[in-house]
């Protein structure tokens, strides 16, 4: 009988103890700011891990993506300036990879690949984002990239 109790006792403490564990699994994110970031602004230059370069437009951005890491409980990064960010920036790019199409301040340039497009903001500064996978639209292309560095 006593050997019940003792075990039913275990069994308790032992749910008690694991339910506490799901209750700091679920428990509320380390940041809670929502952002809602305009464009314009001075580039963030910075680094996660101080052996790539991330530009950020803006510092709302920059903070919006940091507190995004926060919460995936992810290294933050730092801003480091752009002259040490951009000794940083990759210069090639492993294989060929998927044509890409970017656009910045409504300029669409082809990219051979993402890698290629990612490199080309680091030593530029200039932010294109993915319009599409491919080749531009013939009518708007401005320039093939190619050979930059």
């Amino acid at each position: 009988m006593q050997l019940l109790v003792f075990l039913l006792s275990f069994l308790v403490l032992v749910t008690l103890c694991a339910s506490q564990d799901y209750y700091d699994e679920i428990k509320e994110k380390p940041c809670n700011l929502a952002f809602r970031c305009r464009t314009g602004g001075e580039l963030v230059w910075a680094s996660t891990d101080n052996e790539s370069c991330e530009v950020y437009p803006n510092n709302c951005m920059f903070e919006s993506s940091n507190c995004n890491r926060q919460n995936n409980y992810e290294s933050e990064a730092i801003d480091i300036g752009q002259e040490e960010c951009q000794k940083l920036c990759k210069t090639s790019c492993v294989g060929n990879g998927t044509p890409i199409c970017g656009y910045y301040e409504f300029e669409l340039r082809n990219f051979g690949s993402q890698c290629e497009m990612d490199n080309f903001i680091c030593a530029t500064g200039q932010i294109f984002d993915l319009y599409s996978e491919g080749l531009c639209p013939a009518s708007s292309v401005i320039e093939l990239y190619s050979n930059f560095f």
